[in-house]
Formats: C-alpha cells, sequence, structure tokens
C-alpha cells in the first residue's frame, strides 16, 4: 500500500473532508486524482480511540506469522495476570 499517512479532518456541511494543504502538497495531488482513505469516527465520551486502534490494525497488517503468534503470547500473558483491558 505505500506509506500511510494520518490527519484530522471535520465532515464539511456538502459532506466531504478537506485534506491538510500539507498532505496535498507531499502526495502532489491534484484535482481529479483518487485517493484511497480508511476512516474512523471519533466522538466525545467515546470509550475508545478508534482512530489509534485503526492505526495499530494497519501497522499489524504487513507483519509475519511470526510476529502475529509473539503478539498472541503476549495478549494471554495478559488476560492469564487479569490485565487485557489496560
Amino acid at each position: 500500500m505505500g506509506e500511510v499517512y494520518s490527519f484530522e479532518s471535520e465532515l464539511l456541511e456538502d459532506g466531504h473532508l478537506s485534506l491538510p494543504e500539507e498532505l496535498v502538497r507531499k502526495l502532489n495531488l491534484r484535482k481529479g486524482d483518487r485517493v484511497k482513505a480508511s476512516i474512523a469516527v471519533e466522538r466525545p465520551g467515546s470509550k475508545y480511540n478508534r482512530a489509534k486502534f485503526v492505526t495499530f490494525c494497519g501497522l499489524w497488517a504487513n507483519r509475519d506469522k511470526k510476529d502475529l503468534e509473539v503478539f498472541r503470547e503476549i495478549y494471554w500473558e495478559r488476560v492469564q495476570f487479569g490485565r487485557e483491558g489496560r
């Protein structure tokens, strides 16, 4: 997929999202270019930070089975000691 960029934006009145100008310049985007985006909604009072969770998932997308097994072992140890939610 290439590099991943993260930014915050608000939904505009017309239903569009604006991209920060710095990102547009960095990616050399032009009118009509298509981009692929992952979106996470953050609402005040939400228990989880969905944006950080989505970023975390993206980081693991390119990992191999060994990395995933290490993660499972760490998670299982946390569950055994009652710390899985922290």
